[in-house]
């Protein structure tokens, strides 16, 4: 395994890489591109974070990890929320670890 590759678990954290590669497959082309990495300053987690960058420079980006059952997601400049249990139709957790001002999207 290439040590900037994620080593997903099955499930949740494999089905979200696929469901946003076709994601942006269905996209026109040249309309964003997905990066699929490990958490960036965090080499030891091997859970999967991505990055969609739109091409347009006026739309806004967004990333996030999947963890488990749990989704972090940042849209733009806005803060990030945490998704608990979001492959099991969990809830959205202001102020959870990393959620900048609770804020929720």
């Amino acid at each position: 395994m290439n040590g900037d590759q994620p080593n997903p678990r099955p499930g949740f954290e494999t089905e979200l890489i696929h469901v946003l590669k076709g994601v942006v497959d269905e996209l026109p082309a040249d309309t964003a591109s997905l990066t699929i990495g490990r958490i960036p300053g965090h080499a030891e987690y091997t859970e999967p974070y991505f990055e969609v960058v739109p091409t347009n420079p006026q739309a806004a980006r967004f990333n996030g990890h999947a963890v488990i059952t749990d989704r972090y997601l940042t849209i733009g400049k806005a803060g990030g929320c945490e998704f608990c249990g979001f492959s099991q139709g969990g809830q959205v957790v202001g102020g959870a670890t990393g959620s900048p001002r609770g804020r929720v999207l």
